[in-house]
């Protein structure tokens, strides 16, 4: 499990070899051997023995800021496992296992669009016949992905692709709505554009701290490879879960949620405003807390990108040979 301390007044320490969770007259003792990770998204006080059981335990303690972005992390100074699974990552990260592991994201990033399409579809009448042609066409596009031996160029433009074809059906079906054109991202040029970057910057934030948490590196890319002070490897990581945000910004644009005051506005230029913020934040917790069928099973969404990652780690941990190709 993971500690989340999103509430203020909270308190960590630790008794009896457990952590102490306190927030006013609430309190919660919780076993080490239970807790994967400890995140911080609010302030709040934790005692040296809760870091050091922490530490103990090879638990990381990861700070966020406002817009959900890991901006400081707590480890112990021994990386045991952690050393292997990040030599084996970089291996993993030249080898065709890497680029086939991309394409398998890419294929539920795709089939996870094609949802939203087709939600879409159910919820406004006369829009079926024309989604489910793009729907076809995208079907089509992904059948590429499967191919083997795929170079990262030829990913690219698979995903460039169906990227267009998506985005342009997104925003026509929403148009009624909330108008947009295209995707616009920094700076976005409109409403819609300005709550999926946001989303999608939050969403940045806890494929990292999954990431980090499994012991991987965020840096150690496959198909987006190395920049300076870049995590390359979110950004691999992240695609199977960006249908996530476009559903739920698809959810308020048909509710009627967004309203002109969320935003801070220029020409060409649209940022969330603090009163937007105040809106947007908790719909996107409330999102990524929901249990959704993954899988056969009911799991909460982030629990699902802990799912992923954690199993790539234990796979390059214990089973990937870096045989010649």
């Amino acid at each position: 499990m993971v500690i989340i301390i999103d509430e203020y007044g909270v308190d960590l320490a630790k008794k009896n070899k457990r952590f102490l969770l306190r927030n006013g007259e609430k309190q919660q003792q919780i076993s080490p051997f239970r807790v994967t990770a400890i995140h911080v998204r609010k302030a709040c006080d934790i005692s040296s023995p809760a870091i050091l059981l922490a530490a103990e335990f090879s638990i990381p303690i990861l700070f966020f800021n406002y817009a959900g972005k890991v901006k400081a992390r707590i480890w112990q100074p021994y990386f045991g496992s952690k050393a292997e699974i990040r030599r084996q990552q970089l291996r993993y990260s030249d080898h065709q296992e890497g680029m086939a592991w991309v394409c398998a994201r890419m294929q539920d990033k795709v089939a996870g669009q094609i949802k939203v399409l087709e939600w879409l579809s159910q919820r406004i009448i006369g829009q079926i016949n024309n989604l489910s042609l793009t729907i076809e066409k995208i079907n089509h596009l992904k059948t590429g992905l499967l191919q083997p031996a795929l170079k990262p160029a030829e990913i690219r433009v698979l995903e460039a692709q169906i990227s267009k074809l998506y985005w342009q059906a997104y925003f026509r079906t929403l148009k009624k709505y909330q108008s947009a054109d295209k995707r616009s991202r920094q700076p976005a040029q409109d409403p819609l554009n300005s709550l999926l970057n946001y989303g999608y910057g939050m969403l940045y934030g806890e494929v990292e701290a999954a990431v980090l948490t499994a012991g991987l590196d965020p840096q150690t890319g496959i198909l987006h490879r190395e920049e300076y002070n870049r995590p390359a490897f979110v950004f691999d990581a992240i695609e199977p879960f960006r249908p996530w945000v476009d559903r739920l910004v698809g959810e308020m644009a048909l509710s009627g949620t967004i309203k002109s005051t969320w935003f801070d506005q220029q020409p060409q230029k649209v940022w969330l405003s603090k009163s937007g913020k105040k809106e947007f934040i908790p719909a996107w917790y409330k999102m990524i807390n929901t249990a959704t069928r993954h899988k056969g099973k009911r799991i909460k969404r982030k629990d699902q990108i802990q799912k992923l990652m954690t199993q790539l780690a234990q796979y390059l941990l214990n089973d990937f040979k870096d045989t010649p190709q």
